[in-house]
């Protein structure tokens, strides 16, 4: 997150375009993966290249949702959500459901059955 950049929260899930409009970004990157493997996209404010923000793609949209490193984001049908994760610790996270809080229960330790 930029250094003294506060986001605005996030109740439930927004439209990708929506979250990058109200945080003041106006580019995305194609996928990326850090060193696990887990993707993600970078959010950046293309006249303040320290407004910058990467996003990771839920666990099971990472899965299920057809992308690879490389592949350019469609931004239009997808989501950015809060979530918790095992720690307690909020982040943010891009989905492709609308209002599908079950990754939210996984990290809280929540298990199908």
């Amino acid at each position: 997150m930029s250094p003294g950049f506060q986001f605005k929260l996030i109740m439930g899930r927004i439209p990708v375009k929506e979250f990058a409009a109200q945080n003041g970004f106006n580019m995305i990157s194609k996928v990326r993966a850090n060193a696990k493997g887990y993707m993600y996209v970078t959010f950046i404010d293309s006249n303040n290249p320290e407004h910058v923000e990467n996003v990771y793609f839920g666990v099971r949209f990472s899965e299920e949702g057809g992308y690879s490193v490389g592949d350019t984001l469609k931004a239009l049908s997808l989501f950015v959500t809060n979530t918790t994760n095992a720690q307690g610790e909020d982040r943010l996270k891009i989905t492709d459901r609308e209002g599908d809080a079950a990754a939210t229960l996984v990290a809280n330790g929540y298990t199908s059955i």
